[in-house]
C-alpha cells in the first residue's frame, strides 16, 4: 500500500460505552461513527504516521487487520469526514450573517432584543450562604442600598421600547426585587402606557425568592400576566440549610425561609389555581438530596410547571485567586460545561471594579465539597433517572419524564441536547469553524444595573469589559459588534475539539488587570482548555450514544415538541456564518428566524 504524506491528524474524540462498543466523534464534520476495535486503537496515529510505521508501532494487531482499517478510515474521509485538519482562521460572524457589512450588526441588536431586565436593588431580606453577592465571598458587584431611579428605569424602557415592533419583555431582578414593589408598579404602568402608544404588546416577568408574595402582589403579578419564576432548593431539608433569612440582631440563629415560601406558592394557586406563568428555578448544591428534590418538585409541577435548574459547585484553583466559587453553574443548556461568572475569595477578586482591599473572610461553607456520599447519592437518582429513560415505549410517555424528573431532564439537556440538536438543526456537515459564544453579547437581552449601565446579562455586570452603554443612551451597537470580534479572535475555535459543542458564556471571561475594558486572553484561553476537556468531552458523548443504543427515538420524542428558544436564531447564525459560500443572506432576512 502507498504511504501518504505525514499531515495532521483529524479531530477525533473516542470514547467506549458500557456495552463495549466503540466510537468516534468527527469534530469537523460533527459526525458520531461506530468503529471496530482496531480503528479505535490506530485513529490517534492516522495520518499523522505512515501506514507502515502504524503498522510498526501496533505489533499485537494482524497487519491484515490493521491496513483494512486504514483503508476503512480513507473511504470515510473520501465522503467529507476525518479531513486532515489544517489550522484555520475563524470567520467574522457577519461574513454571511450581514452580508460582509459589519455595521449591520448593530443595527441587528437594536432591533432585535428581546428582553431588558432592570436591576431594582441590590437589597435582600435572605442572607443565603452560598449566594456570590452574599457575604462568603468577595464578588465582583458591588454591593450597597443602592436602588434604581425611576428615571433612570424609564430611560431604559424607553430605548428598548422604541425599538420594538411586536412585542417585547421586562424582567425585574434585584437583590429581591419585591423590595422595590412601588417602583414596579410604576415602571409597569409606564410600559404599558408607552407599549400601547406604539401598538405593541409588553410582558413582564421576574425571580423572586417568594418570602414578599403577599396577595396584593399576587393579584397585581396575575393582572400583568408576570412570568414568575421562585428560587428555591428543593424540599425543606435542602432550602433551608442555606436560604435563611437575615437576623442582624442574632447571626448565630439561623432561620430558614421554606416555610414562608411555599405557604406563599400555595396562596398564589389558591388564588390563580390555573394561572400559567410560573416555575421554580432551583439551585443544587453537593449537600441537595437529589431524589426528595426531584419529589418536592414534582408535587409542584402542574402549578408551577417551568423548572430551572443550576448548580453551586467550586471552580478548580488557578494559582491567581485563591479558593473560587462557581455560582450558577449553568444546567439548563445555555452555558453547557462551564460556570456563569469567577467569584474569587481573596483580596484580589478578578473583574472586580476596584481593587479596593476586601474585609477578611470567614471559611467556605460546606456546601462546596462534593463527599463520596453526596456523589454516590446524586449519581444513584441520574442512573435511575436514564434508565427510566431509555425504558420508554413512544412520545406520549415522555410527558412522564419532563413531570416527574424536572431536575434530571435539566441535567440532561445539559449532556446531550446540544449534541443531538446538530442533527436537528441539520449540521452534520463539514463547517468552516466560527466561534461557538451562548450567546452574542447584546443580542437578545440586556441589562441594565442600578447604576443605569447596560450590560449583556446579570452574569456580566462586574467591570468595564461587558459594558455596553448606558441608559441614558442605549446599547452602544459598534461596542457589541467589538465585544463579539474580541471573543472571536481570542478563541482558537477552529482547532478545538470542542467547537461544535461548546457554549462558552462570555461571563466565564475576565477583565484585564492592567487595561479596564479590555479582555484577559490568557484567562480565556484557560477556561477554553477546561471546557475543551477531552474526558469531559468523552463523558457527554459517551451518554449520549449509551441512551442512543438503548433506545434510538427516545432522545427524538423528547425535543421534538420543543418550541423555538431565544438561542434558536443564534444556531441559525452558526449555520449561516459558517457556510458563507452557500448562504449570503443580509441582515433582514434573518428576521424569520428570530
Amino acid at each position: 500500500m502507498e504511504n501518504r504524506t505525514v499531515a495532521l491528524s483529524p479531530m477525533t474524540i473516542r470514547y467506549r460505552t458500557v456495552s463495549g462498543n466503540c466510537y468516534a466523534y468527527d469534530v469537523c464534520s460533527g459526525e458520531i461513527f461506530r468503529v471496530n476495535d482496531v480503528i479505535y486503537q490506530i485513529l490517534r496515529d492516522y495520518h499523522v504516521l505512515t501506514d507502515d510505521e502504524i503498522v510498526e508501532k501496533h505489533r499485537g494487531i494482524r497487519e491484515e487487520s490493521i491496513r483494512d482499517a486504514i483503508s476503512q478510515l480513507d473511504a470515510m474521509q473520501s465522503r467529507n469526514a476525518l479531513r486532515d485538519h489544517v489550522p484555520e482562521r475563524t470567520v467574522p460572524t457577519e461574513a454571511a450573517s450581514c452580508d460582509k457589512k459589519p455595521e449591520a450588526i448593530p443595527q441587528f441588536i437594536a432591533n432585535h432584543r428581546r428582553l431588558l431586565t432592570l436591576e431594582l436593588t441590590h437589597q435582600c431580606n435572605l442572607a443565603c450562604e452560598y449566594c456570590a453577592f452574599g457575604e462568603h465571598y468577595n464578588q465582583t458587584r458591588d454591593l450597597s442600598q443602592r436602588s434604581i431611579s425611576f428615571d433612570t428605569a424609564k430611560q431604559a424602557v424607553t430605548h428598548f421600547l422604541n425599538h420594538k415592533s411586536k412585542e417585547a419583555g421586562i424582567g425585574f431582578y434585584g437583590g429581591e426585587p419585591l423590595l422595590e414593589f412601588d417602583l414596579i408598579k410604576k415602571v409597569v404602568a409606564y410600559a404599558r402606557r408607552l407599549a400601547s402608544d406604539n401598538n405593541m404588546d409588553v410582558r413582564f416577568s421576574m425571580t423572586t425568592n417568594g418570602t414578599l408574595l403577599t396577595d396584593e402582589k399576587i393579584h397585581f403579578l396575575a393582572k400583568h400576566e408576570f412570568s414568575v419564576m421562585v428560587s428555591l432548593d428543593g424540599n425543606k431539608e435542602s432550602h433551608d440549610r442555606y436560604r435563611i433569612f437575615k437576623n442582624r440582631a442574632n447571626p448565630d440563629e439561623k432561620i430558614g425561609s421554606f416555610d414562608v415560601v411555599t405557604r406563599n406558592m400555595a396562596r398564589f394557586v389558591e388564588l390563580y389555581p390555573d394561572y400559567p406563568g410560573r416555575g421554580i428555578i432551583l439551585t443544587l448544591t453537593a449537600t441537595s438530596d437529589l431524589s426528595g428534590c426531584e419529589d418536592f418538585i414534582a408535587q409542584w409541577k402542574t402549578s408551577f410547571p417551568t423548572v430551572i435548574a443550576n448548580f453551586v459547585t467550586p471552580l478548580p484553583e488557578d494559582g491567581e485567586g485563591g479558593d473560587q466559587i462557581g455560582a450558577g453553574h449553568c444546567q439548563g443548556g445555555t452555558c453547557g460545561d462551564g460556570f456563569c461568572g469567577r467569584h474569587h475569595r481573596g483580596d484580589d477578586a478578578v473583574g472586580s471594579k476596584k481593587a479596593a482591599p476586601h474585609k477578611s473572610l470567614e471559611p467556605a461553607p460546606e456546601f462546596v465539597g462534593w463527599t463520596d456520599e453526596s456523589s454516590a447519592r446524586f449519581g444513584s437518582c441520574r442512573r435511575r433517572f436514564l434508565s427510566k429513560v431509555c425504558s420508554l415505549m413512544d412520545a406520549d410517555m415522555t410527558k412522564s419524564i419532563r413531570d416527574g424528573f424536572s431536575i434530571n431532564k435539566s441535567l440532561l439537556d445539559a449532556n446531550v441536547r446540544g449534541i443531538h440538536k446538530r442533527q436537528l438543526l441539520g449540521l452534520r456537515r463539514v463547517k468552516s469553524p466560527v466561534t461557538r459564544m451562548s450567546c452574542f453579547p447584546g443580542a437578545t437581552r440586556t441589562y441594565c444595573s442600578s447604576k443605569g449601565v447596560l450590560y449583556p446579562c446579570e452574569k456580566t455586570e462586574f467591570g468595564d469589559l461587558f459594558a455596553l452603554g448606558n441608559a441614558e443612551g442605549d446599547v452602544n451597537g459598534d461596542r457589541a459588534y467589538y465585544l463579539s470580534e474580541m471573543l472571536r479572535l481570542h478563541c482558537d475555535c477552529a482547532n478545538c475539539i470542542a467547537s461544535s459543542l461548546c457554549g462558552l458564556c462570555p461571563a466565564q471571561t475576565t477583565e484585564s488587570k492592567d487595561h479596564r475594558g479590555r479582555l484577559d486572553g490568557f484567562a480565556l484561553k484557560r477556561t477554553c482548555q477546561r471546557l475543551a476537556s477531552e474526558s469531559s468531552l468523552a463523558g457527554r458523548l459517551r451518554e449520549y450514544s449509551e441512551i442512543m443504543e438503548a433506545n434510538p427515538d427516545v432522545l427524538d420524542w423528547i425535543y421534538e415538541e420543543e418550541h423555538s428558544s431565544e438561542d434558536d436564531w443564534l444556531n441559525h447564525v452558526q449555520l449561516l456564518t459558517a457556510t458563507p459560500r452557500r448562504v449570503n443572506l443580509p441582515v433582514e432576512e434573518l428576521e424569520e428566524f428570530v
